[in-house]
C-alpha cells in the first residue's frame, strides 16, 4: 500500500542498506515479494538491490517471486533484467522454475 511505499522510500533516503539481511538471510526485497507488496518491490528494484542474494535456505528473490500469490510477470522480468540467476538452486536443489509449477 501507499503507506508502505512511503516508509520504504523514507528509509532508503535516510541511508538504509537495502541488501541488509535478517537472521534467516532474508532481504527487504525477499520479504516484499513474500508479502505480495508489489509497489514496495518496485521501489526497491528502482534502487538497484543485489537480486542474487540467497537466504539461509538458498532462495533468491526469483524463488520468492515464483511462489508469491499476486506478483506480476513484470516483476519476474525486472528481476531477470537486474541479473538474478535464473538457474540458481536452493539448498534442496530446487530452482525458481520448479517453485513456479
Amino acid at each position: 500500500d501507499e503507506i508502505s511505499d512511503n516508509i520504504v522510500e523514507q528509509l532508503i533516503a535516510a541511508g538504509v542498506d537495502i541488501n541488509c539481511t535478517n537472521n534467516e538471510g532474508v532481504t527487504a526485497l525477499h520479504m516484499a515479494l513474500k508479502k505480495n507488496k508489489e509497489n514496495v518491490v518496485q521501489v526497491l528494484l528502482r534502487k538497484g538491490p543485489d537480486v542474487r542474494i540467497q537466504d539461509n535456505y538458498g532462495n533468491t528473490a526469483l524463488h520468492y517471486a515464483c511462489t508469491a500469490d499476486e506478483i506480476s510477470d513484470n516483476i519476474v522480468e525486472q528481476l531477470i533484467a537486474a541479473g538474478v540467476d535464473i538457474n540458481c538452486t536452493n539448498n534442496e536443489g530446487v530452482t525458481a522454475l520448479h517453485m513456479a509449477l
